[in-house]
């Protein structure tokens, strides 16, 4: 049996189970109280199923357009749908061993509910497809004389089901967000459809929207800078980098909220460009990169599809006399952001936090980083002092700032990135001779040490990742582990060579403190960054990279997850 076999076949089998388990978990919902949460999460879950199935498997012309995706998207989704399906085998065993016919509660429901499932599924638990199954459930109960059994309805068994839903969406998500960004569209639905929640249950909203935005051709007329004023804290309440700063923005009708200002340089080092010239292009890109950030604005939360949100881009602020442009981000209500530092100044002045606490934060970079790249974007200024880190009740929320000028990932703009890189990096040098620090050049693969020789692509993204996992992992700056050779390349004014620069780099993700430190498995991840090692011809994968993408989340972004949770 093939995989496309294999899958239709799978997701038909969790569909049915599905139900079954979501009408007996409403039948003891009227019992029990305490299950209206976890019934809750399940509708939404359901209704993502009900979705998912409708765009692939519900006719043959859609299992033809599943057949046809490439190879590694139609692979990925078996591995999710047939992970699933065996993680319900205990709940079909039960089915079996009570003797319950489910084989026609697809069908029932799809009668009930409509033809076809186009996304206007209500789980509502006085619809009359719910009551159908119900009803249904009942009749083989009463015709049997038999009653469940409920070792598997526990509200723990629930809750690690519910659990187990969620992961799955998430995952079937991700692979679905590839398939948008390389063929703008998910079967009949289109960009801008998803973008208008016209499926609202798939909670693809936000990337569509950030996609669409990644491919306008810039910033509207009417997108303006900010009219309101934005009060810094007092000094005790500052960030430590002086790039950010906390403080309470008032808008131009009186409102207030708390906000952190993120200064831009944007600094061009091009002697034949004038100061009126530099100032204008500074403009631009402050106000190209703020267009693409504040699209997340216009996404209701309830289509939010990111497990790793970014902060909430509000606009920006054009340089004032000698300052510099900014972004302006509202905190998020849920964090108390006042205090918070760079990651930079965590790792020089506190205490490494626990170790599962360093998981997370590896983690949810790593996913937030993914999350970026199936948006069609890049960032181009992974670092430590570019990542925020939000105390929390249970986890320290890493927030990634620190975006460069260089955004949508695509052969024009790399093209662009290409050439302003290498003014950029030149460091003034037609002045002082300077060449750019060896701290910062850390963080830059090959193709962009020193003088890029390529324009930025997602492999860039991953590597300089790789290095920021390394710093969390030793908790230490990558300055401060090479501070010597630092020192040495400040004094000779010249990068020690890439060659040299990557050995150490390795040697440090598999030897030493980090793997007694996080273990081998971390090591392991760092090193594959590092290398960018995910077995992807640049010939094999398309414009998007979306092969190296999802190698990525399956072989990092999931190996971290799971590290999480040992």
């Amino acid at each position: 049996m093939d995989i496309f076999q294999t899958t239709i076949t799978a997701i038909h089998e969790i569909y049915n189970i599905t139900i079954f388990i979501r009408s007996v978990l409403k039948k003891m919902r009227e019992q029990e109280e305490s299950l209206v949460q976890i019934q809750a999460k399940f509708d939404v879950e359901f209704a993502f199923l009900v979705e998912f199935k409708h765009l692939f498997f519900d006719s043959d012309r859609q299992r033809q357009y599943y057949r046809f995706l490439r190879p590694h998207m139609a692979r990925a989704i078996n591995v999710v749908v047939v992970e699933l399906d065996k993680g319900l085998a205990n709940y079909r065993l039960l089915l079996q061993s009570e003797g319950l016919d489910i084989a026609h509660l697809e069908t029932d429901v799809d009668a009930v509910a409509g033809d076809g499932n186009t996304g206007e599924v209500q789980p509502q638990a006085s619809s009359p497809a719910v009551a159908a199954i119900r009803d249904t459930i009942k009749r083989e109960l009463a015709a049997k004389k038999k009653e469940l059994k409920w070792a598997l309805f526990t509200q723990e068994k629930l809750e690690a089901l519910v659990d187990r839903y969620e992961l799955w969406s998430r995952k079937l998500r991700r692979v679905m967000k590839l398939v948008l960004l390389e063929e703008g569209q998910l079967g009949s639905q289109t960009r801008i459809n998803l973008a208008d929640k016209q499926a609202p249950a798939l909670r693809l909203g936000r990337t569509a929207a950030r996609q669409i935005r990644a491919r306008d051709v810039g910033p509207q007329d009417d997108f303006i800078p900010l009219g309101g004023e934005f009060a810094p804290k007092p000094a005790t309440d500052r960030l430590s980098s002086t790039s950010y700063q906390i403080g309470v923005y008032t808008d131009e009708l009186g409102d207030t909220f708390d906000a952190v200002r993120e200064q831009h340089t944007f600094d061009i080092f091009d002697p034949h460009v004038d100061a009126q010239t530099k100032r204008q292009t500074r403009l631009r890109l402050i106000r190209s990169l703020a267009w693409l950030l504040t699209v997340d604005n216009a996404t209701s939360s309830d289509g939010d599809d990111s497990d790793t949100p970014l902060l909430q881009c509000i606009g920006y602020f054009p340089d004032k006399g000698n300052s510099y442009p900014a972004l302006l981000y509202a905190l998020p209500p849920s964090d108390p952001l006042f205090r918070c530092k760079t990651l930079y100044d965590h790792l020089l002045s506190d205490p490494a936090p626990a170790l599962g606490d360093r998981f997370f934060i590896a983690w949810y970079l790593a996913s937030t980083i993914s999350d970026i790249h199936t948006s069609g974007w890049v960032h181009k200024g992974i670092c430590a002092r570019g990542i925020l880190i939000s105390p929390s009740s249970k986890m320290p929320k890493p927030y990634l700032v620190g975006w460069t000028a260089a955004r949508p990932h695509n052969k024009q703009l790399q093209e662009g990135s290409l050439s302003f890189g290498i003014r950029i990096r030149q460091q003034d040098s037609h002045k002082t001779q300077q060449v750019p620090s060896l701290e910062s050049q850390l963080y830059m693969h090959e193709e962009r040490y020193g003088r890029p020789v390529r324009g930025f692509e997602s492999k860039h993204d991953i590597y300089s990742l790789g290095v920021v996992l390394l710093e969390i992992g030793l908790w230490a700056p990558i300055g401060k582990v090479f501070e010597k050779a630092c020192q040495t390349a400040k004094e000779k004014n010249q990068l020690t060579p890439y060659t040299i620069v990557l050995k150490n780099l390795l040697k440090k993700a598999q030897e030493g403190e980090l793997p007694r430190a996080m273990g081998q498995e971390y090591g392991r991840l760092v090193r594959r960054c590092l290398e960018t090692n995910f077995e992807v011809a640049d010939e094999e994968d398309d414009e998007k990279h979306t092969v190296l993408i999802s190698q990525f989340q399956s072989l990092v972004v999931d190996r971290l997850q799971d590290c999480c949770s040992l």
